[in-house]
């Protein structure tokens, strides 16, 4: 462990459930600085909510009251447009829909541009990215909240498992078909591609000392103060303890941990090869120039052993990775350790 939260509990408390918005924490804030125009304190402006899924936050740093909540305001408002767009849960999203219908033809521009960044993905990684594992999801789901004699069959696995292949999902304008009995989740990559929107809005609207967690981290520059973020990677075992510190001046951070979503069998990161829960790691860490591919691939490294998952990120520019091994042990790819304190 390199580094402690400044406010972390004993080291006799308990462990929390890990999960995957629970493997990356902020710990350092940014400090008050002068204001050039006014001789006034700025002091850096957090928005706290809740949405994809989990806890949020947007940080603006640099900016007055009224400027920071102005900006943060406009962030709000599209986070939660689109969560309108990719949610699982709210039945009325265009991705909800789109499962429930097995197609739509009105599909919105982010929902069309979002299967194709997973088609790339998916081609990347040789299959293993996936969006049509969620009938595979909800086979696990079930059996987790059935009784013993009540478990979903094998006939229905084999169901939900012919249903995998997101190479068969078909998008043409604003068309999109899928093939009978497969459903979409964007789980393993949305949080990303919402992140990188809100990031763009936020740069054009002049923040340059912006992190936004959504999930991920994307940094928009440094502090105001030109000192880098600092983000602490949990300890899978310990979640009151840090092993790395990464130094974000840019860019993005996550992670993917089996941890964050538990089922009877196994958990929520599913090889679609086999159809069942991937066991390689503990967590895997990856930064990159995005959120997106930060988000997206750290789904698909999970996913993979380790000669392969280093090849996978090879493919990538300016990516670096994290291995937490089931033993504890640590693999890093070239580059990470120019991002650790």
């Amino acid at each position: 462990m390199k580094n402690q939260v400044s406010d972390a509990p004993a080291a006799n408390t308990p462990p929390l459930p890990m999960s995957r918005r629970r493997c990356l924490v902020l710990f350092a804030s940014a400090v008050a600085l002068p204001s050039p125009a006014h001789g006034k304190s700025i002091s850096p402006h957090t928005w706290n909510g809740v949405a994809l899924g989990g806890d949020v936050s947007v940080t603006l740093d640099g900016f007055a009251a009224a400027e920071s909540a102005r900006l943060t305001d406009l962030a709000v408002e599209e986070l939660y447009r689109l969560e309108g767009i990719f949610s699982l849960h709210q039945p009325t999203s265009a991705l909800s829909r789109l499962n429930r219908n097995s197609g739509c033809t009105d599909a919105p521009d982010e929902l069309i541009d979002a299967l194709d960044v997973c088609g790339h993905l998916h081609e990347k990684s040789g299959g293993v990215f996936d969006p049509a594992v969620q009938r595979l999801w909800e086979y696990y789901d079930a059996r987790s909240q059935q009784s013993a004699a009540d478990l979903a069959t094998a006939t229905d696995f084999a169901a939900a498992q012919n249903s995998v292949g997101f190479d068969r999902v078909e998008a043409s304008g604003t068309r999109i078909s899928l093939p009978e009995g497969m459903s979409l989740t964007l789980n393993g990559i949305a949080q990303g591609i919402v992140t990188d929107r809100i990031a763009t809005l936020l740069r054009e609207a002049g923040a340059r000392h912006t992190l936004i967690n959504l999930g991920e981290f994307r940094a928009l520059g440094p502090k105001a103060d030109g000192t880098a973020w600092q983000i602490g990677l949990r300890d899978p075992n310990a979640a009151w303890r840090l092993n790395d510190v990464v130094q974000l001046r840019g860019g993005a951070l996550a992670t993917s941990a089996g941890s964050g979503h538990k089922f009877r069998e196994g958990h929520h990161l599913i090889d679609p090869m086999t159809g069942k829960s991937a066991d390689h790691y503990l967590t895997v860490s990856v930064a990159a120039p995005t959120a997106t591919l930060a988000d997206g691939l750290s789904t698909a490294l999970y996913l993979l052993p380790l000669p392969q998952a280093q090849q996978l990120v090879g493919k990538f520019d300016h990516v670096a990775a994290r291995f937490t091994l089931t033993d504890g042990s640590v693999v890093a790819t070239d580059g990470w350790s120019n991002l650790v304190l």
